[in-house]
């Protein structure tokens, strides 16, 4: 992004006014734990109180999985204006993309409901199997994998038709397009501040010939690094 406005932001922030979806992924896996059994991306930092995680200060927090729900989906409109985000896995610190899903509130509460009853009764069972026979294999905790369950179809309602799912993919083609557009403009603006630099400009001076706040250019410089930019990669 043009100028040097972000320096007071966090990365997070700066990634999202960049709509920098491999920056901000990059810096969410920073502050999860994965869960080993279910794959999760468990959040770390701050939660709200009803246990999700949260970024930002008080009255203007936001969800990040919201926030990454709303990234992965390609950026559409405003974070305010995108739907409900769903947990496919059940757990509300869990930041992973492909863990979350856009739902309706209907959706997101049937589902909600139908889960805590049906784990509420799977535990009750399993109590009972823990006093008659305590190395079942029905003990076993079940890993959710690479792939979390999907949501269950409600007869008579449809998440997405037809068009709409196929409106989604061409968006989420886009979307991959512009990624991968965006992180090779990156590397070629991050190569010019190498450049400039060793042409005697300063860092300050390099960053706005080359159009590129400070903060992006600490988020994308490693990467470039890594590409072989040091070894004179354009």
């Amino acid at each position: 992004m043009a100028g040097g406005g972000h320096g007071r932001l966090g990365p997070i922030e700066t990634a999202i006014r960049a709509r920098d979806y491999t920056a901000l992924i990059d810096e969410i896996r920073r502050r999860v734990v994965i869960d080993p059994a279910r794959g999760c991306w468990v959040w770390t930092g701050r939660r709200s109180p009803g246990s999700y995680a949260q970024i930002g200060r008080s009255g203007t927090a936001s969800f990040v999985h919201r926030i990454v729900a709303w990234a992965a989906a390609g950026w559409p409109h405003t974070l305010s204006a995108f739907p409900i985000t769903h947990h496919r896995c059940g757990v509300s610190l869990c930041v992973r993309p492909d863990h979350l899903v856009a739902a309706t509130q209907l959706l997101n509460l049937t589902e909600s409901t139908v889960r805590k009853a049906l784990t509420n009764r799977i535990s009750e069972l399993e109590a009972v199997v823990r006093l008659l026979a305590p190395d079942h294999s029905v003990l076993d905790p079940i890993p959710m994998g690479e792939s979390p369950l999907p949501l269950p179809r409600i007869p008579g309602m449809a998440f997405e038709s037809e068009h709409q799912r196929t409106k989604r993919e061409r968006a989420l083609a886009r979307t991959a397009r512009a990624r991968e557009e965006n992180r090779l403009r990156r590397f070629e603006q991050v190569a010019r501040v190498v450049r400039l630099r060793q042409e005697g400009l300063s860092k300050q001076a390099a960053l706005e010939r080359a159009q590129l706040g400070r903060s992006v250019f600490d988020l994308w410089f490693p990467r470039w690094l890594e590409r072989g930019g040091a070894g004179g990669a354009s």
